[in-house]
Parts: structure tokens; sequence; C-alpha cells
């Protein structure tokens, strides 16, 4: 609450006593402002190139609302423009030299608009109306070489808006020349990886919301794996240890761990039992040991390796190294090792190749009688024409009757395989037939 006046019946009251009223209903408003800790720009106030064309000036977003470090309330209402072209001296921004540069300050300052005037009783004009207003204020640093210059001090009168950067020969205040680092927002949170930097508690509010909901969904700001505390577990079934450390550090160890050679040593294997063998508990290693062993020993196996029923035939034309199929002899049965006794050929299969090696050469020159009867001692006797065709004719006929009976042999040959074949098919398909798998 504000201090009091309390003013008294027929009291002649004095000027100084009802400013003094008046004053200490402001300083009340000041000091909950200075106490609350707000100071500052709380709303808009934000410097930016003037539009549409930039000059050597700069325009002030509005509605701006800022309160000064005695709490003083500074409003204005629609957008400002300011000219940097020179500072509140008058004296010009200009940068004289190539490579120099220089920077000045945009604050905003609390001032009153006075207007209302009359005439006290001394004859003197006074102004009965002294409302709230503002004040621009540019204030340029020392010129220096581009990239070393420093900017002005802060006021302890003024809230900085921004810092203007101008260069030698710059006409126009472009964006990237107008910088906000030290701009004095009411609320200016430095930190990392997230800060804050607001005029108004609401929108700070609803910054720290949004990072904390996307830290806690994961879309943003998540935890690094070394930040977070591993409390220790429990030992490999090697018994391999793994201590407390970082999540990061244990998952480090656990890749490690798996990798190296006694990986398939750190994972334990639950017993089980199968129609081929059980597992004993133990390790995915020791498991895979003794599957290695049963195998080992189920290839080596001289007999009594697999039942024939659970053996599958793709079909074949002949068995290796035989050239036929195994024959069931009527017993239901077939046995192991026997098989068909190979035919012995007969004389008609040694006629036939004897017919066939003879159509092949031709037939050596004989001894004939001519038809005078005149013996002819010459390689190739003289025959008559007719003697000639006739055993041209029966050269044909023989190598015709040699074709005929190798085609027949070949073909009976190749039907006994056949139903060889079909006899090994129905003999594998019996489920009684059992054959030893080596």
């Amino acid at each position: 609450m504000a201090n009091r006046k309390d003013f008294y019946f027929r009291e002649r009251v004095t000027e100084a006593e009802l400013d003094s009223a008046f004053a200490d209903l402001e300083d009340a408003d000041h000091n909950l402002a200075a106490d609350l800790g707000f100071t500052g720009v709380l709303a808009n106030a934000v410097v930016s190139p003037h539009a549409p064309v930039p000059n050597l000036t700069v325009d002030v977003s509005g509605p701006g609302c800022v309160l000064d470090q005695l709490g003083q309330r500074i409003f204005f209402s629609a957008l400002q423009n300011v000219n940097v072209a020179q500072d509140d001296n008058a004296v010009s921004t200009d940068v004289s030299a190539a490579g120099k540069e220089k920077v000045f300050s945009v604050f905003v300052r609390f001032d009153r608009a006075l207007s209302d005037p009359r005439i006290d009783g001394l004859s003197q004009t006074v102004f009965f109306r002294r409302d709230e207003s503002f004040k621009f204020s540019v204030v340029q640093g020392a010129e220096a070489d581009a990239g070393a210059a420093v900017p002005p001090v802060l006021r302890p009168d003024a809230i900085l808006l921004a810092d203007v950067t101008r260069r030698f020969g710059q006409a126009q205040i472009a964006g990237d020349a107008i910088s906000i680092a030290r701009r004095q927002d009411a609320l200016i949170l430095a930190g990392a990886p997230r800060s804050l930097r607001r005029g108004r508690t609401t929108e700070a509010l609803a910054d720290l919301l949004a990072f904390y909901n996307a830290h806690v969904g994961g879309t943003a700001d998540r935890h690094p794996a070394a930040a977070i505390d591993y409390a220790g577990g429990n030992n490999w079934a090697d018994g391999t240890q793994n201590p407390a450390t970082s999540v990061e550090a244990q998952i480090d160890k656990v890749v490690a761990d798996l990798a190296a050679a006694g990986g398939a040593g750190k994972i334990g294997a639950a017993a089980t039992a199968g129609t081929s063998g059980t597992r004993a508990a133990g390790s995915v290693k020791s498991q895979l040991d003794a599957l290695l062993g049963q195998l080992n020993g189920h290839v080596a196996a001289a007999a009594g390796a697999h039942p024939a029923s659970a053996i599958a035939y793709a079909g074949g034309s002949a068995l290796e190294g035989r050239g036929r199929q195994p024959r069931d002899h009527g017993s239901g049965a077939a046995r192991q090792g026997r098989q068909r006794p190979r035919r012995r050929r007969g004389r008609g299969a040694d006629r036939c190749r004897r017919a066939a090696e003879l159509a092949r050469w031709p037939r050596q020159p004989r001894w004939r009688v001519a038809a005078r009867g005149v013996r002819q001692d010459h390689h190739r006797p003289r025959r008559p024409d007719r003697e000639r065709r006739r055993c041209r004719a029966d050269r044909r006929r023989d190598v015709r009757n040699a074709a005929t009976r190798v085609g027949a042999v070949a073909a009976r040959r190749a039907e006994r395989e056949r139903r060889a074949h079909e006899r090994a098919e129905r003999v594998l398909a019996d489920p009684d037939v059992q054959w030893n798998c080596r």
C-alpha cells in the first residue's frame, strides 16, 4: 500500500502537500514492480530495419510495454521510428574510414508529457497535466577496427532495446546489423542447453512447459546415456560381473562382452527336451557344443542312423555305381546290398554287333569267277552289272537288318530299366522296407 496523508478539517493545504500525496501513490506502484523483479521489456518493442525501404532509421514495434529500473511504466501503442543517423547529442554516427565500425545502442526511458498550461498566483506558467510518456535515446560507442568495436555501457535510467553496428559507407541498417544479445527483457534466464528471454510471466511459463513436455515425450532434450546412472546388475552366465556405472558405459560393456570370443558363454540357456535328445541348462556355448557333438556322432554313425521312412527320395534313373535300381524279389523288403545280376549277352546280340561292324566298313574283295569262267586275279574282280547290283542290295539289306536289331535291343534295355526304376520307387514308398543310411 502507499503512504497516506491525513488532511484535516479547515486545513490550508499547500501545493507541496498535494504533490506529495500523489507522489506517494506513484512510489507504491514503483515499489511493487521493483519488489516483484519486473524490470525491462514486457511486451513487443522489437527493433527492426525500416520498412519498406531500409535507411538510417529503425522501427520499434508496438504496442510496447516497459518497466524501467525505478518501476516506472513506459508505454507506446503504435509503431515507432527512431533516427539512428545521429545520437542524443546530435553527433553523427557515421564511420570515418574504411575497415572501421562503431556500435550504437537504442534505449527507451521514462518521460512525462506536459500539457494544459495554466498561470498560477505568481504569474508563472504551470502545466496542469503531466502524463506518463517515453523517449528513445541513441548512444554511440567509440569507433574501432572492424570486429573490435565495443557497445556503450548500459544506462541506469533507461532500458536497452538493441545494439546496432554501423560500418564505413553504410547508408542502410539491415537485419544483420541489429543485435539483441544485450536486450533487457523482463525475464532473462541463461542456461544450457536451454535459456529463456521473455517479457511476460505467462510467456516464460509456456516456454518452460514446452521444454518439459518435449523432454518427457522424448521429442527433444533427451538425456545423454552418460548422464543416466546404472546401479549394476547380475553377473553373466560365465560369472563376469556387471558393476555400477552409467548407462552409456554399461551398453558399451555389453556390446564388448558379447562381441568377444567368449560371448556365447555369457548368455544363459534353459534346459530343453526333444525327440532326438535333451539339453541341460547352461549357456549358449555349452548347448552349441552339445549339439555339435551329437551331429558329429550322427554323421559318423556306421549303422542305424535313420529309418528308411524318414528319408525322402526325389526320384532318379539309377543308383550310384550300379546303373540299376534295387528290386524287391517278392518278400516285401529290399535285401541290403543285393542287386539283380547282369544278363549275359547271347549269340543273337553277338550277331547284331557283328552286323553293325560290317555295316560300318566296306566289304572285303572276294575271288569270283567271271561270266566266261575266266578267273580274275586282280584285287577287285570284275562282275556283271546284275551281280554288282545284287551285292549292293545285299549290303543295304544287311545294314537295315543290323540297325533294326540294334534298335530293338536298345528299346528292350530301356524298358527293363524303366520297370526296375518303378519297382524301386514302390519299394522306397513302402514304410515296411528299412534302409540303412550312412
